[in-house]
């Protein structure tokens, strides 16, 4: 089972603290097969793997062993649906679960710009002379501790501010308000345009601020309910995460997890110290 392989490791630096929520680590035997669905998120998942080939369609990906291939980094951008993953054979590979905003700041290009597709092979660090030296020290040892050192070193060389980014936090915490407000209004606080405004988030986030405030609504009410000291329903876990139409919040556990949400939360598992909800099928 995937869950028992799953290791889970927090950023040590400071700065780092600022950008990444998290690492999780997978190292499995041959004969290691896991299926599972996960589902929209406002966390970034940037995967890289040793020794294997990836399968990429719209929303599905499929991930085998393979000597043929020493490295492979795979980042999974913003989407509204379901995403299917299937991996199978020895697995060895770090996931840095990068906050809403953090990868931006260690790339060139910007994030919208990179993550167009639900899942995509990442190759914007493949020019950076240290990245290959990185992952030579990283796969080197099977010390967890180490590799986070070694992860975050050279995650420090390759920083660099974003410009905008008080601006996007800013943001990010508007639309997040309980007072539900307007782009528009957004926009006009932050001293924009709505159209430079949407223009700029999308650049950054690669979504619009709608349907980022949308993930992190579904997001809050999957750990209300499932997450909360006592028991609640989900008329209050609708209620709880800022949506106020019942049909409206069953429509969207329909589109974002596949199912009606009394049937979602019988069938999900939570892993990682809680940080990653699965619907594990093998």
């Amino acid at each position: 089972m995937i869950k028992e392989q799953l290791q889970i490791h927090y950023p040590k630096d400071p700065l780092l603290q600022q950008y990444i929520a998290y690492y999780y680590f997978l190292n499995t035997t041959a004969d290691f097969y896991s299926h599972y669905f996960s589902f929209p998120n406002t966390i970034t998942s940037f995967n890289i793997h040793k020794n294997v080939n990836a399968r990429i369609t719209a929303q599905r990906i499929t991930v085998s062993h393979d000597l043929t291939n020493q490295y492979l980094a795979i980042l999974q951008g913003k989407y509204k649906q379901p995403l299917e993953v299937e991996l199978s054979g020895r697995m060895d590979k770090v996931t840095i679960g990068f906050k809403p905003l953090g990868l931006g700041h260690f790339m060139d290009r910007h994030y919208g710009d990179v993550a167009t597709n639900t899942s995509q092979i990442f190759t914007e660090w493949d020019g950076e002379c240290n990245y290959h030296n990185m992952l030579d020290a990283f796969f080197g040892t099977d010390d967890l501790n180490r590799r986070v050192s070694v992860l975050e070193k050279y995650l420090l060389q390759i920083y660099r501010p974003v410009p905008a980014d008080n601006l996007l936090e800013e943001a990010l915490a508007l639309l997040t308000d309980e007072r539900n407000f307007s782009t528009l209004a957004i926009a006009e606080q932050l001293n924009q345009s709505e159209r430079t405004f949407n223009r700029l988030f999308r650049k950054h986030m690669g979504l619009s601020p709608n349907v980022y405030r949308i993930i992190s609504r579904f997001r809050k009410s999957m750990e209300v309910k499932l997450f909360s000291e006592n028991f609640i329903s989900l008329t209050e876990a609708c209620y709880r995460s800022g949506f106020y139409d019942q049909a409206y919040f069953n429509k969207l556990y329909q589109k974002a997890t596949g199912s009606n949400p009394r049937r979602f939360f019988r069938e999900v598992a939570s892993f990682a110290d809680n940080h990653l909800i699965f619907k594990v099928t093998e």
